[in-house]
């Protein structure tokens, strides 16, 4: 699972739509809040370093969203490998036929 993270295809970095892609996933999970942003902003000192907020802001959506992804492939991961356990062993017990038998009539 992890080797996705670690491992990769720098090849994809020149397809534009990978880029556009990314593009529309950081402005649709930003904007979800962007109302609430705008009602904090107003409470903001007239010299308040606005641009340092925006970094902060579009940094902690990112951290988000990759924390989210481990936590939610783990989580996947987990409930498949006991799903393909369950199914290996009603396989072995005889409940599931085997793919090339046909059922027989009677």
């Amino acid at each position: 699972m992890f080797k996705f993270f670690i491992f990769l295809k720098w090849s994809k970095l020149a397809d534009p739509l990978v880029w556009l892609e990314a593009g529309t996933q950081i402005f649709f999970s930003l904007g979800l809040g962007f109302g609430g942003l705008i009602a904090y902003s107003s409470y903001n000192p007239t010299n308040n370093n606005c641009m340092r907020d925006a970094i902060i802001v579009a940094f902690t959506n990112c951290f988000t969203s990759m924390f989210a992804v481990i936590i939610i492939f783990a989580i996947m991961g987990e409930f498949f490998c006991w799903t393909l356990a369950m199914v290996v062993l009603i396989y072995n017990a005889g409940v599931i036929c085997q793919p090339s038998s046909k059922p027989t009539s009677h």
